[in-house]
């Protein structure tokens, strides 16, 4: 593979990263096939930097394609690898569809306090009560943290205020109580 897809697990791989590649998908099917075969292609190298592969990003919360349509596409990539197999999207969609829950190997789970506007000071407990209650729900899956944050600039949301010092109160509390509960997590984003 000489796209982007397949150079990051390369990178990964010399600097010993963990690797969780993924693939975009929307309501254009044809672009959706070439990430597609593009995805198993990179998980068939058998790097062994990748740790699970990611069938979309919030295609349920954009309505871009039925739960179905998503299933079949994670399962299409499922039997095509040796790799675990998920997707991603916000709390909300996991709690409202159990069978996309049965279908991955792995929650990839997206919880944003700031666009749910909680204040600073209890956004980080936020997320993990988000996490805990999938964890509950959903006892025999891995549940991760997909995309969490908190950003430097932006409009009040709620009790939700952007900025710098409300960045580093949110990220250091977030890595305490990470130390509790060991959620695998991925932080969004790295550049403002």
């Amino acid at each position: 593979v000489t796209g982007s897809l397949g150079m990051i697990p390369r990178l990964c791989e010399d600097a010993g990263i963990d690797c969780y590649p993924g693939v975009w998908i929307s309501g254009d099917k044809k672009e959706n096939e070439k990430g597609v075969l593009e995805l198993i292609q990179v998980a068939n190298q058998e790097f062994s930097c990748i740790k699970g592969l990611i069938v979309g990003n919030e295609v349920l919360l954009r309505e871009d394609l039925s739960e179905g349509e998503l299933i079949d596409y994670i399962e299409r990539v499922r039997r095509s690898t040796n790799l675990p197999v998920g997707t991603a999207d916000v709390w909300q969609v996991w709690e409202e569809h159990p069978e996309l829950a049965a279908a991955v190997d792995f929650v990839l789970v997206h919880i944003h306090p700031y666009w749910d506007g909680i204040a600073v000071e209890k956004a980080a407990d936020y997320v993990f009560e988000k996490w805990q209650e999938l964890e509950q729900s959903y006892p025999e899956k891995r549940v991760m943290i997909g995309e969490t944050g908190w950003p430097t600039r932006g409009h009040k949301n709620g009790k939700a205020v952007a900025g710098e010092e409300n960045q580093r109160i949110f990220l250091s509390r977030f890595l305490v109580l990470n130390r509790d509960h060991d959620a695998g997590y991925f932080l969004f984003e790295v550049f403002d």
